[in-house]
C-alpha cells in the first residue's frame, strides 16, 4: 500500500483497494479490509459517499499534494463538503464566516435532514482541514501552505459589501423589492443569503402572496 501511494500520490480507499487487488492477486473485499485496517497510512474520513476515505502518506503533506487531492476527492465523492474548500480556495485561503455561510449550502439554523453550518465547519476544524480565529476561516497550513494576506482579504470584503449595498439600492429604486424589506446577509429558508428582499411584482408573486427575492 505504501509503495502504491508513493508512486500514485493520495488515493481514495476504493482506488487503493483496486490497485492492491491487482498487485497482490487477492479479491477486492480482502484488499479493502487491508486498507481499512492499515495503521501506517493516513486517512481522511467522514466526508465521502459509501464510507470512503482519502488515503495518503505524511510525505504528501510536505510535498503539498494533499490539498489538491482532497479538493478533487470531495468534488467527486463528497460534493456538499467541497463547497467549503472551493470557497476558501477562491478567496486565497481565508474567508469571513458570514461570507462562507453564503457560499456554502448549509443551513444556519436547524433544518430537518440537513447538518447545520456550525456542525459541518466544526468537523472541518477537528479534522485539521480548517482553522478559525473567531471571525475568519483559514485553510490549515498543514493542508496547504498559502501566503495569507489579511489586508487584501479585508479590502475585498469592503468591495463586496459595497456591491451588495449598491445592488440593494438599485432593486429598491426600480421597485423590484419593497423599499423597507432590503436586508444584506439576511436569512431565509434557514439559509444565509448575501441579500434578500420582498418582491410584489406580479410575475414574481405566488398567487396573491409576495415572494422573497434573493441574491
Amino acid at each position: 500500500m505504501e509503495n502504491i501511494l508513493n508512486k500514485k500520490g493520495p488515493l481514495m480507499s476504493n482506488e487503493l483497494s483496486r490497485l492492491l487487488e491487482k498487485s497482490e492477486g487477492i479479491n477486492y473485499n480482502t484488499a479493502s479490509q487491508r486498507v481499512a485496517r492499515n495503521k501506517k497510512i493516513q486517512k481522511i474520513k467522514g466526508y465521502f459517499i459509501s464510507n470512503l476515505s482519502l488515503c495518503y502518506l505524511e510525505k504528501h503533506v510536505k510535498d503539498g499534494l494533499l490539498f489538491d487531492s482532497l479538493n478533487k476527492a470531495m468534488f467527486e465523492n463528497g460534493k456538499k463538503y467541497w463547497y467549503t474548500l472551493n470557497a476558501l480556495e477562491l478567496h486565497g485561503g481565508i474567508i469571513n464566516q458570514v461570507f462562507l455561510e453564503c457560499y456554502t449550502n448549509y443551513p444556519i439554523r436547524a433544518l430537518k435532514g440537513h447538518l447545520p453550518f456550525e456542525k459541518i465547519i466544526q468537523k472541518f476544524i477537528k479534522s485539521n482541514i480548517l482553522n478559525f480565529n473567531k471571525q475568519y476561516y483559514i485553510i490549515s497550513p498543514k493542508l496547504k501552505k498559502t501566503n495569507i494576506n489579511s489586508l487584501a482579504s479585508k479590502t475585498i470584503e469592503v468591495i463586496k459589501g459595497n456591491i451588495i449595498s449598491d445592488f440593494g439600492s438599485l432593486t429598491k429604486n426600480i421597485g423590484l423589492i419593497s423599499y423597507n424589506t432590503a436586508e444584506p446577509f439576511g436569512e431565509y429558508g434557514k439559509l444565509r443569503w448575501a441579500f434578500k428582499g420582498v418582491s410584489n411584482i406580479t410575475g414574481l408573486m405566488q398567487g396573491n402572496k409576495p415572494i422573497f427575492y434573493f441574491s
